[in-house]
């Protein structure tokens, strides 16, 4: 998914494909966001939340 924010650009995806990506289960995901390893942003109020690219490599090389 794509969103722009002040004329940006970001790719984001949700939770469950941040898992693939990562290859772990959703709830390591999930675990990541709440102890603030992982930054993400919620999008609607059912509670669906995005993560950026960016940040899921961040995430990968360590850097918290």
């Amino acid at each position: 998914m794509d969103f722009k924010i002040l004329g940006l650009a970001l790719r984001t995806v949700s939770i469950k494909g941040a898992a693939n990506i990562l290859n772990c289960h959703v709830d390591t995901v999930r675990r990541a966001i709440r102890s603030g390893q992982l930054k993400a942003f919620q999008i609607n109020k059912r509670g669906q939340w995005q993560i950026t690219i960016e940040e899921i490599e961040k995430f990968m090389r360590g850097v918290i």
